[in-house]
Order: structure tokens, then C-alpha cells, then sequence
């Protein structure tokens, strides 16, 4: 999901305006945390097109073997880590994160422990009854709270229909 709300992002950025002044701030940004080769083009394919228009020539890098899972979360951090700006910061909701897998649980581990991505906002929700003490999932929040401690959390019981506003 992450993935493809990146790719649109992209395609929308080409869309509105390849040239505008936040575009090409945002090209230099990933090119900056990128340099000339991006592993992330063959997953993220508006990605390459965005770059095109730099004076850069990026070239697609295709990863292979067991070590493609930790470079794709590695560099998806830094992906949306060169697009958080002053300018454009981010925000991340994720909905029902119990029943998230592996992967992107990791990925959601990393760019909150990452202490140099700033103006990102993580919004998560999940089912607290549904994760066990040892799950993956718990140990990353832990985590997180632990090391940022900035983490906020809220329960809430079941919402009616009458809650909810309209």
C-alpha cells in the first residue's frame, strides 16, 4: 500500500507540474539522499519519470537475491525521508495495523527510529485486542515508544453510528 500511495503521489506531482519551484526542490532532496542509482524505479515506476526531468541521469538499479526486502524498507525510508520538507510534510495513516505484515511493519519500525527523518507524521490504528504480547507488531510500538517517546496513544470503545459526525 505504502508503495503504490507513493507511485501515485508521484504521478500526481508529474501531472500537476513537473517544473514548479516544490517539484524541483523535491527532485534535488531524493537525488541528494539517492545520488544516481535508485533500486526503488522498478517498484515505484513514477518515481523514474519524476526524476527524468533533473539534469541527473538516474539509472535503474534492480536488486537481486535475499538482500532485496532490507535495501527496498532502507530505501523507502530515505524516499520519503528526501520528500518530508518544511515545505511538504508528511503524513502516514495506517488503518488496521494488526493486520499488517512483516514488511511493513519493519518499514514503519525504521522511519520512526530514524532520528534524522523530520516533518512526517505517523497515524496508526489497530485493534489492541487482536495483538498478542509477543507479536511483532507489539514489540515494534514498543520499541518506538521507547527510543522517540513521543508516541500518543487513545483507546476507544466501540463507536456507535450516532458518534459519528457527519
Amino acid at each position: 500500500v505504502l508503495i503504490s500511495a507513493l507511485d501515485a503521489l508521484f504521478a500526481n506531482m508529474i501531472a500537476e507540474s513537473n517544473t514548479s519551484d516544490t517539484s524541483k526542490s523535491m527532485r534535488k532532496r531524493i537525488h541528494d539522499a539517492f545520488g544516481y542509482e535508485n533500486g526503488l524505479y522498478e517498484s515505484i515506476p513514477h518515481l523514474h519519470v519524476f526524476l527524468q526531468g533533473d539534469t541527473l541521469s538516474a539509472h535503474p538499479s534492480p536488486m537481486m537475491g535475499s538482500k532485496k526486502a532490507n535495501q527496498v524498507e532502507f530505501m523507502l525510508c530515505r524516499l520519503i525521508g528526501a520528500i518530508a520538507s518544511d515545505e511538504i510534510p508528511v503524513v502516514i495513516y495506517l488503518d488496521d495495523l494488526q493486520w499488517a505484515d512483516s514488511f511493513s511493519i519493519e518499514i514503519l519500525s525504521r522511519l520512526l527510529l530514524d532520528q534524522c527523518i523530520q516533518n512526517i507524521l505517523v497515524i496508526c490504528s489497530y485493534r489492541s485486542n487482536q495483538i498478542r504480547c509477543n507479536d511483532q507488531l507489539s514489540t515494534a510500538l514498543s520499541n518506538i515508544q521507547q527510543v522517540r517517546g513521543k508516541a500518543s496513544s487513545s483507546s476507544l470503545t466501540r463507536v456507535e453510528k450516532i458518534d459519528l459526525f457527519f
